[in-house]
């Protein structure tokens, strides 16, 4: 009997492990597709005149840099990206920079449509 209480803890614990792995896998999984499906309408956007050079989301918002050669091609890619229907980008807030001859579009954007605005202090 005691060996059956021993045996009936162990997969006791055992199924809360892998309960918990399962719940731990499902989260990161759930960040890794996210972070993926936020960073193809940027992809799509940007196309071959520039380059995503990091794109960091957490649950609501989302912080990243792309480069551009030009003004023109920064506002083509800009302007690819509020049409498509895949981006949710809701209070977009950029600062663009030139480094070298490529200008650097660094933003910030909410992916929540609840919340609609960044404010910057």
């Amino acid at each position: 009997m005691d060996d059956d209480r021993v045996a009936g803890r162990c997969l006791h614990d055992d199924l809360n492990g892998l309960e918990l792995n399962t719940l731990n896998w499902t989260v990161e999984d759930d960040y890794a597709h996210a972070a993926f499906a936020d960073q193809l309408p940027f992809e799509r956007a940007v196309g071959t005149n520039g380059a995503v050079e990091n794109l960091s989301c957490g649950l609501s918002v989302c912080v990243g840099s792309v480069r551009a050669g030009s003004i023109a091609d920064h506002d083509a890619w800009l302007s690819r990206l509020q049409e498509d229907p895949g981006a949710h980008t809701y209070g977009f807030v950029e600062a663009i920079e030139r480094t070298g001859d490529q200008f650097q579009s660094r933003f910030v954007f909410s992916t929540d449509p609840a919340l609609k605005a960044i404010l910057l202090h």
